[in-house]
């Protein structure tokens, strides 16, 4: 087995044919045996990444058998600790969420283990997890995601929230939270 530093490969898969499941694995297929893969929302960003890249490496290294990382983000439809400070914010001023990131000290610390729904607009795993499993190519894209937390969690891993983690999410933000035409 290599010693190597673990590579983190980020994806931003998209379908005109809404089969999001199907592009994800076939993303994922060509990626090297030993990859790390973050999977991130086209709505999403990050908010610093020079800053917050290498402290995903550091999870990677101090959390390595978490079988699904999660991070926080201004706003996430699911009501764990994925919503910074709680809230879906309506705030949409980029220099403030700037500065909120720039803010966080790095601890490395994960949140308890989640066992709900998830929100993937930022979701890192190993292949070798993804080979266990593989993301469903039935669903629509609103269950994908939520079926392979599901997945992780029955094949005995643990999902964590990456509480030094901070990214910007648009998640609706003109058309509200409960606007969904767009996924289907």
């Amino acid at each position: 087995m290599s010693n190597e530093q673990p590579h983190i490969y980020f994806i931003s898969p998209f379908s005109i044919q809404k089969k999001y499941g199907s592009e994800l694995n076939h993303c994922i297929e060509m990626l090297p045996e030993n990859s790390w893969v973050a999977v991130m929302d086209l709505d999403a960003m990050f908010l610093n990444p020079s800053k917050q890249i290498p402290i995903m490496y550091e999870y990677i290294s101090r959390h390595s058998n978490t079988g699904l990382f999660l991070a926080t983000s201004n706003r996430s439809g699911t009501p764990n600790k994925q919503r910074y400070n709680g809230v879906i914010s309506s705030n949409d001023s980029m220099a403030y969420w700037l500065q909120e990131a720039e803010n966080i000290v790095p601890t490395y610390s994960v949140s308890k283990p989640v066992k709900n729904f998830i929100s993937g607009h930022l979701m890192l795993f190993s292949k070798k997890t993804w080979q266990q499993i593989k993301f469903s190519e039935t669903l629509s894209i609103l269950d994908v995601d939520r079926t392979f937390a599901q997945d992780v969690l029955d094949l005995g891993k643990e999902i964590h929230i990456m509480n030094d983690i901070l990214i910007w999410h648009t998640y609706r933000l003109l058309t509200g939270t409960r606007e969904k035409s767009h996924l289907f």
